[in-house]
């Protein structure tokens, strides 16, 4: 409707303001509101047009159906499939035109507030239309006009409301809140807190406080008020509807972040508690069945994780003779850790067969000399919290490979230490795999070495093993050729011995016989190194080959494994390529992961074919740069000089790294 129009049909109702109106038009709008009321916004928009013709109705209700009309015309359209947005957009405009010129907080009465309601309804409920930034300024005013407002009651339901909608859009989970953006201030939901009376809104409100200081952080006083709000979430029991909310999430809360601890020089620290933890995670299964509540399966992995034994070790680097020799040792629920060192030759213990273990797992130990043995206390406490230790072995080791195995609680876990001056490059192609041997310091070839290179691959539905050795000549090179295999991702290990001197590597090769259609696939990460604790965003980008030109393979399926340096898996996922070939993921790293290069390896649907594998990331450890300063002042008669403030003077400064 055009804008004069509207106008001029305010103004000649204007005449009618304190008339009564008149019976039709009371029957049609209760008649309207009631299918309102009840979502059937196509038929009250019906109701609404005609009201928009009627001529004797005053200028108030003249202004309630021209707002009606354009309501229940979005939200009516909202709810078909269509993609045109002719509709939408022209409801949103004629609400925005209803508020645009009021400026007086006096001329802001009912209409207003419901129309600003509206228009955050309109970015915020609408399907897959979650703006937040575009609802949050329309649900603000709506939220200051009923705190204001004199029917306490009304505004009391309004209020809570709104805030519940905010909270959780229509259609979105419960436990998504904040997963758009829609972090409600605080300040709005202490309100809230101060107007509920149920149980039931109580609960929901501290529920919502508790979760918001928990995304906010904050200083100490926010996060030690996160477990209050948590505990008022629960004070009125298993009746409300977000009890189970509030003890999950309170549960993820102490196992992450836990208490408060303040420290004697006033500062203060995170501590998690695992105690408290298992006791909310423990009760939410035992006061709900499976099915009941969406968070059961999760809190019994979460029990599950901290009260089993869990080991690791794990070995960083590669140690250069003559060196110190460090391991890592992460635990939890294990009293004492039992450890030992064998002396490996990866040419003769490495067993690769077809049972699909890696190769450091196949190493027999029970066919190796232990040459030492040891323990390391502890000190667990019953606590369940994790446990780690970076230790150095007593004396130093000969030149070798040696295994260090790690024993407790029931677990096992076991690492290579590998002290060498050698070094190992590893280059295939589909058919053929390049090995150079040579000295690490240098580069140099090393001549007259054993190179041992294992093949895996699956054909048939079954996995199928080659080796083969052969000796470096005096360019440190030799060359396999790889076996014959239609399609298929072959799993490669290669180890090297001279003397004492001992190198592997781990690696892959494909291959593609004629009647294939290759892909090509583009995987990187957002920065080349991580830590351990960061979250690793990665993206692939996939073509494939269909007899003359790359397409874009859309909506298809791709298969992926993630290998840590050892070769062990880390992830195995699907992902379905987008419309522009492309598909991403994230990757949690945690303490226990061992340091180097990651790779990640493609399969099509199924797993029938190898299609690509790519080195993806490196995991490292991150340590200041040691160096040492020496400042050299001039002398002058074999003493220092001195010299005035503000007087120039040459200094030597020496840096030693």
């Amino acid at each position: 409707m055009k804008k004069h129009f509207v106008f001029a049909l305010i103004g000649l109702l204007t005449l009618q303001l304190f008339a009564a109106e008149p019976p039709e038009y009371e029957t049609l709008k209760a008649e309207a509101e009631k299918l309102y009321a009840d979502g059937s916004y196509a038929k009250a928009h019906e109701l609404y047009a005609r009201a928009m013709v009627m001529s004797n109705i005053s200028s108030n209700e003249a202004r309630w159906v021209f707002f009606r009309n354009a309501e229940t015309q979005w939200r009516a359209q909202a709810a078909t499939q269509t993609a045109d947005t002719t509709k939408l957009d022209q409801a949103r405009q004629q609400l925005e035109v209803l508020i645009r010129d009021i400026t007086r907080v006096e001329d802001r009465d009912r209409v207003w507030v419901e129309v600003h309601e509206s228009l955050g309804d309109f970015f915020w409920t609408r399907r897959n239309q979650q703006d937040w930034g575009a609802a949050w300024p329309h649900y603000q005013q709506t939220l200051e006009w009923w705190a204001g407002a004199r029917d306490i009651e009304l505004a009391r339901e309004r209020y809570l409301k709104l805030v519940w909608r905010m909270a959780r859009p229509p259609g979105a989970e419960r436990n998504y809140y904040g997963y758009w953006g829609n972090q409600i201030p605080l300040d709005v939901l202490e309100n809230t807190l101060k107007i509920a009376q149920t149980d039931e809104d109580k609960a929901h409100a501290h529920y919502l406080v508790a979760m918001t200081l928990r995304q906010q952080g904050g200083d100490q006083e926010q996060r030690a008020r996160v477990v209050d709000e948590f505990e008022g979430a629960l004070k009125p029991g298993k009746k409300t509807d977000w009890y189970d909310d509030a003890l999950y999430h309170y549960a993820e809360w102490m196992q992450s972040q836990g208490r408060t601890i303040v420290l004697p020089d006033g500062n203060w620290r995170q501590e998690a508690d695992y105690v408290k933890a298992l006791e909310l995670f423990r009760k939410l299964v035992s006061e709900f069945n499976k099915g009941e509540t969406r968070y059961w399966d999760q809190a019994q992995n979460y029990i599950k994780n901290i009260t089993n034994p869990q080991l690791s070790v794990s070995v960083g680097n590669i140690f250069l003779p003559e060196s110190e020799i460090q391991y890592h040792l992460n635990w939890r629920n294990v009293k004492q850790v039992d450890l030992a060192l064998y002396a490996v030759e990866l040419n003769r213990d490495v067993k690769l067969d077809a049972r699909r273990e890696n190769w450091l797992q196949s190493i027999d130990l029970g066919s190796l000399e232990k040459i030492k043995s040891w323990s390391h206390d502890t000190k667990d406490a019953g606590d369940y919290k994790p446990g780690n230790a970076t230790l150095r072995l007593d004396g130093k080791l000969q030149p070798g490979a040696y295994l260090i195995e790690a024993k407790g609680g029931g677990k096992e876990a076991r690492d290579l230490i590998l002290v060498t001056d050698a070094s190992l490059v590893l280059k295939t192609s589909g058919k053929q795999a390049l090995v150079y041997f040579c000295n690490a310091l240098n580069g140099s070839p090393l001549a007259s070495g054993k190179v041992k290179l294992w093949e895996r691959w699956h054909e048939n539905n079954t996995w199928r093993v080659r080796e083969q050795t052969k000796e470096t000549g005096q360019d440190g090179i030799v060359v396999f050729d790889l076996a014959t295999r239609q399609h298929n991702n072959v799993e490669l290990f290669v180890s090297a011995i001279v003397n004492d001197r001992q190198a592997f590597s781990p690696g892959n090769s494909y291959w593609y016989g004629r009647d294939s259609q290759p892909w090509r696939i583009y995987a990187f990460t957002d920065r080349p190194a991580y830590r351990p604790k960061e979250t690793v965003n990665w993206k692939f980008i996939a073509r494939r080959y269909n007899g003359s030109v790359y397409s874009t393979p859309g909506s298809e399926v791709v298969e992926f494994e993630i290998t840590d340096p050892r070769g062990t898996k880390v992830k195995a996922d699907k992902a379905t390529l987008n419309a522009f070939g492309s598909a991403w993921g994230m990757l949690e790293l945690t303490e226990q992961m061992p340091l180097g290069e990651y790779r990640v390896q493609f399969w099509d649907a199924g797993r029938k074919n190898g299609i690509g594998n790519a080195t993806l990331f490196r995991l490292e450890e991150y340590k200041l740069p040691e160096f040492k300063v020496s400042v050299k002042t001039p002398e002058e008669d074999g003493k220092r000089k001195t010299f005035r403030l503000g007087e120039k003077v040459e200094v030597e400064i020496q840096a030693d790294y």
